[in-house]
């Protein structure tokens, strides 16, 4: 039930008729044709801040929502639809002519509550709503308005449009893959895997991006599309065909185009073009049917893979650093000293990111208790300073060991050891003590 207006019926449903407080986004294009004057009209009137152009319309809202339904306003003026809203919401529809494509064939890529075909009157429409599929919008929605141009969903859409009426139906596919994912697909839908998705143009990108098709569900069907052929007939052998029509057929197509509808004319002309040339036409949908739950598999096996190949390069990287650390251990401790003497936060900073360094190298050594005493005996070399203590605590460098103040056997740096390294480390840690000692003693002498 709905009211009239414009000659569109109101949508009297509560989902678009709710005040809402978040970006919308309604664009509709007509297909290598432009509207009329009365059409450019009528669309002016459907809101006040719609901006309509020659083939074009657009209007956002980021508060309250286009009072008419959508789709009604596509059946009536346009081709092609998109729709995005920030709370994870995008749908797609096209209006076709019915002829265009063999139902019986096309309706294969109908998946419950998210896509859907439908035939009214002369044309087939394909509609496809996906909810809650968060992902970036296509348009700024805080931005400026920008200079009334198409968006790219929209371009990539009358590109797909067109290759649709052509035979070619990778961008339904793409459509068809995103919907199952997201329904889980219980029925296992069967659909014919189109060539050429191995190929995919900036338009297919543009859609892949829009509607967030799952790039392993993707891998996998590639994996079993085959090279495009360019099918058909010549383009001179067209043109001879031209001359075999009958007159009837051929001021058919010319009061069509003189209507202004040359996209559908021209798909229509080449199919029977191929027909009277005796030629196949060209379909891109022709490949042996897959179901979902096969496509489903392969792409968990797919990132089982990757996930297995990421984890052999992190492991790669991470014997690298390790074997960096090793080889020049000792600088870093002498850094570490260094850093620490100058008594300034952002040298603390940095001497406690090389510590953390340090701490991987001798956790892959096995002996963390070693470096702790490494840690302590620095600590103590610097009782002092307690910026630098209070960072090397919340860095948790220490962890499961005692600070040399709580288990009661402070690190004289003077003392002797059993291990030869913290000996040398000790040693080098001397000329930082004695300067940052006689630097103390200078200061208490001056005040």
């Amino acid at each position: 039930v709905g009211i009239q207006a414009s000659g569109v019926f109101k949508r009297a449903d509560s989902d678009t008729t709710r005040a809402v407080s978040e970006y919308q986004n309604f664009e509709w294009k007509a297909v290598e044709r432009a509207l009329s004057a009365t059409q450019r009209r009528e669309v002016s009137e459907l809101s006040s801040h719609i901006r309509v152009h020659g083939d074009y319309a657009q209007v956002d809202y980021r508060w309250g929502n286009f009072k008419h339904d959508p789709i009604r306003v596509l059946e009536r003026y346009f081709d092609v639809f998109a729709y995005e809203a920030k709370w994870g919401q995008q749908r797609i529809a096209m209006r076709f002519p019915r002829d265009a494509f063999n139902l019986e064939a096309v309706s294969a890529f109908e998946v419950d509550d998210v896509i859907r075909l439908s035939v009214k009157g002369g044309n087939l429409l394909i509609e496809a709503g996906f909810i809650e599929n968060w992902v970036s919008p296509c348009c700024d929605p805080y931005g400026d308005e920008g200079d009334g141009g198409a968006s790219p969903v929209i371009e990539a859409l009358e590109v797909i449009y067109g290759e649709m009426l052509a035979g070619d139906l990778r961008g339904l596919f793409l459509l068809w893959l995103e919907a199952c994912r997201q329904v889980d697909a219980d029925n296992d839908p069967c659909v014919p895997v189109p060539p050429g998705l191995g190929d995919l143009a900036w338009q297919h990108e543009r859609l892949i991006e829009f509607i967030e098709v799952d790039r392993h569900d993707l891998a996998a069907a590639q994996a079993l599309s085959g090279k495009m052929e360019k099918g058909g007939v010549p383009k001179g052998e067209l043109a001879d065909a031209v001359e075999k029509l009958m007159p009837g057929r051929k001021d058919h197509y010319l009061k069509r185009l003189v209507d202004g509808d040359a996209a559908h004319v021209r798909a229509e002309l080449r199919r029977e073009l191929r027909k009277v040339a005796g030629a196949k036409a060209r379909h891109a949908a022709g490949g042996e049917p897959v179901a979902y739950g096969q496509l489903s598999r392969e792409a968990e096996e797919l990132r089982r893979q990757e996930k297995r190949k990421l984890a052999e390069e992190k492991e790669r990287k991470r014997l690298e650093y390790l074997g960096e650390l090793d080889r020049r251990e000792d600088e870093i401790w002498d850094r570490v000293g260094t850093l620490v003497a100058e008594k300034k936060p952002k040298a603390y900073d940095e001497a406690v990111v090389l510590l953390r360094g340090l701490k991987d190298l001798w956790s892959s050594r096995e002996n963390l208790e070693s470096f702790r005493q490494e840690v302590r005996m620095v600590l103590e070399s610097f009782p002092r300073l307690v910026g630098f203590h209070d960072r090397v605590r919340r860095a948790g460098l220490l962890d499961a060991a005692k600070v040399a103040e709580q288990d009661g056997t402070p690190l004289n740096p003077q003392r002797r050891t059993d291990d030869p390294q913290q000996c040398l480390r000790v040693i080098r840690l001397q000329p930082y003590l004695e300067g940052a000692r006689s630097v103390s003693r200078g200061k208490y002498r001056r005040r």
